[in-house]
């Protein structure tokens, strides 16, 4: 594995104790925000299992020998709640942008997961990691002066960057799934998400320390950024095992 690829282990495995982190603290003492969407999860009984399913996986992903198998039963979680939770809210309402938000972040973590464990599953994870970026793209197009909103104040020309930042997702998308300049292209595309993590979402963290959904979408970024550093890291070997396997 190359040290990229390490890296970008390393901050997806922590994206998910973070994420099962936040579950369970809250659980303990209602007084520690809950994080936001599609990670909230209402059923106390649900947010403890899950909660424990992250941190459990998270920890897992560090000793080579569960490394694997928690990888896959972190790409399964986030798989069902995503098909489960929200796939039904996006059928009852599919003009409504917030369930496919919610619904395009869980496949991105499935993605990263399946791409952390390696191997032929590893393919399907850049795909369902993709459609991800696709959707998010979509979305950075059709709500564009809400994306602006977002952009920090010494940053001129909001709307550019909300336009621009669709466009590089669409075509780390398809540097991605075509193979061509896949390491350049998601390198980079990590190291656009690792700099939201610092210049947009921590400050805005720092700012509403007690808002749970700012800390999710922070922990989000980080786990996307881990997720395209892995595939980066991996793309030599995946296009050698993409040509034996042909």
């Amino acid at each position: 594995m190359s040290s990229l690829s390490k890296i970008g282990k390393c901050l997806f495995a922590l994206a998910a104790l973070a994420f099962g982190v936040l579950l369970i603290l809250h659980l303990i003492s209602p007084a520690i925000p809950a994080g936001g969407e599609p990670f909230f999860v209402l059923s106390r009984f649900w947010a403890w299992i899950i909660g424990a399913i992250l941190v459990a996986t998270a920890a897992g992903m560090s000793i080579e020998k569960y490394a694997k198998s928690s990888a896959l039963l972190l790409a399964l979680v986030f798989l069902m709640r995503a098909v489960i939770v929200y796939v039904p809210e996006v059928i009852a309402a599919p003009r409504k942008p917030s369930p496919w938000g919610s619904m395009f972040e869980l496949l991105g973590i499935c993605g990263c997961a399946l791409v952390v464990y390696g191997g032929p599953p590893a393919k399907w994870g850049r795909i369902v990691y993709c459609i991800e970026l696709v959707g998010f793209a979509i979305q950075h197009f059709l709500y564009a002066q809400f994306v602006a909103t977002l952009v920090p104040s010494w940053i001129p020309d909001h709307l550019f960057w909300a336009y621009f930042i669709g466009v590089a997702l669409c075509a780390s998308a398809v540097s991605i799934l075509s193979g061509i300049y896949t390491r350049v292209a998601a390198g980079l595309l990590g190291l656009m998400f690792f700099s939201w993590v610092l210049i947009l979402h921590l400050p805005r963290c720092f700012a509403s320390p007690h808002s749970g959904p700012e800390w999710t979408s922070a922990f989000n970024a980080l786990a996307m950024a881990g997720g395209a550093w892995v595939i980066a890291g991996s793309a030599r070997a995946f296009k050698m095992y993409g040509k034996s396997g042909s």
